[in-house]
């Protein structure tokens, strides 16, 4: 907190109406004219005004670097953890992230304030190059927003956590919550990358229990197509035609719902799947 009183937006208010109550009283007692007290009123009322401008503006810029200090200071600290020497920060996507082999391992940091803290959302998710990097050519999003997601992701939620954790900014709670976010993120992950370890686990999870099914394929977005088509022509040629055979009944469904993402490539769907399996190759 802004322990500087003089900077205190309030602490001109006060001293400007005990000094109006002083030039009243000299226009009183002293006969002091009308028009000479107006004037030192008005002087008194500019200063002061000019005062609290100056406080509130100095208040803003002193937040804004405790604001930047605390999640600066976060990221510090969960990267100088020997567990973390591997992972980058990507300042734009909030992001920790390394690189292993053919696809991206990373925890995102999404973060705002609210009510006086900060809010984190902490998400936990894979990427495999080879499940995407095909589609690059088809997709109609950015290629910076396509290569920033990630084929899988989990939030603290599957980990029966709450889904935000706060921090104070005036750091008072910050010493006693990194000791236990840290070793959080450090065993979400640990169970993040067991059960989604290679294309295989991948697939096993969540698109195999689709072709028996024991879950319901997702009724919203697009990108999910693909990548589920890819990894089962990928992994299980044989459950392929069943897999492809349900996922295009779903995007028949998605589209007689006006579902907006599938009407970007409903025309093009065969051409599409068509370049997949002609092109992309384990």
């Amino acid at each position: 907190m802004n322990k500087n009183k003089f900077a205190d937006p309030v602490f001109p208010v006060y001293i400007m109406i005990g000094l109006r109550i002083f030039v009243f009283i000299l226009g009183v007692f002293f006969d002091i004219s009308p028009t000479l007290v107006g004037g030192m009123w008005v002087l008194v009322f500019v200063f002061f005004s000019c005062w609290g401008f100056y406080c509130m503006k100095s208040n803003r810029h002193n937040n804004k670097p405790m604001k930047k200090r605390l999640f600066e200071t976060l990221v510090s600290d969960i990267m100088a953890d020997p567990f973390f020497s591997d992972y980058k920060f990507k300042k734009s996507d909030n992001m920790l992230y390394r690189c292993d082999g053919g696809s991206r391992i990373c925890i995102k940091l999404p973060h705002w304030r609210d009510y006086g803290e900060c809010r984190i959302r902490v998400l936990y998710g894979r990427r495999f190059e080879i499940l995407t990097r095909w589609f690059e050519k088809f997709s109609c999003l950015t290629l910076r927003d396509q290569r920033s997601n990630d084929n899988v992701i989990h939030s603290n939620t599957y980990y029966g956590l709450d889904d935000d954790i706060y921090f104070d900014y005036n750091f008072s709670d910050y010493d006693k919550k990194v000791r236990k976010f840290i070793p959080m993120l450090k065993e979400n992950l640990t169970n993040f990358l067991k059960k989604y370890s290679t294309l295989e686990d991948f697939y096993n999870v969540d698109v195999l229990p689709v072709i028996t099914n024991d879950k319901e394929l997702p009724d919203g977005g697009a990108e999910w197509i693909f990548i589920y088509l890819t990894l089962g022509f990928l992994v299980d040629k044989d459950n392929y035609p069943t897999l492809k055979k349900k996922i295009l009944e779903r995007v028949e469904w998605m589209h007689g719902r006006n579902e907006p993402n599938v009407a970007h490539y409903y025309d093009r769907m065969d051409e599409i799947i068509s370049y997949m399996e002609e092109n992309v190759r384990l």
